[in-house]
């Protein structure tokens, strides 16, 4: 089994150094999934206000989007979750151009492949917002799909 050794915090800075380096070196596609990561990392680490982090995503997205459609719907489930507890309604989906209007196609556009980190994301987002809402049925039946996926042993 896979065992995480590093505070999210320390994981986040790696990334963000991975994505500087990827850019000197011309490796957007890697880049922009260490970026996505990152904004990732750094909303569950809980070190960046919720109102920077919406900045840093509303920066960035539409970069990763640009060159790595996956990384940037692997992003997406706290980027909502974001507007959520902040209390602000905006459509981060703009940036796939109607493709994707919300999580939910995020979860149908995913299903047919094996990995499932964009559902294990959605599916924790879905637990935390519920939680934080004082909903804990609807909170347990979102942390039972999501333990229920394969290779959902750790949170990403």
């Amino acid at each position: 089994a896979l065992t995480w050794f590093l505070p999210l915090k320390e994981s986040a800075q790696h990334l963000f150094k991975a994505y500087e380096l990827g850019m000197k070196v011309g490796d957007a596609i890697s880049s922009m999934a260490a970026l996505s990561f990152y904004l990732r990392f750094s909303f569950h680490d809980g070190t960046v206000k919720l109102c920077n982090l919406r900045t840093y995503y509303d920066q960035y997205l539409p970069l990763i989007a640009k060159y790595n459609k996956w990384a940037a719907k692997a992003a997406m489930a706290e980027r909502v979750l974001i507007d959520l507890l902040i209390g602000e309604s905006s459509n981060p989906f703009s940036i796939f151009d109607g493709m994707i209007p919300d999580e939910n196609y995020l979860l149908v556009d995913e299903r047919p492949k094996r990995e499932r980190i964009i559902t294990n994301g959605v599916y924790t987002c879905r637990v935390l917002w519920h939680f934080a809402n004082e909903e804990y049925a609807e909170a347990e039946k979102w942390s039972n799909l999501r333990q229920a996926l394969p290779n959902t042993s750790i949170l990403y």
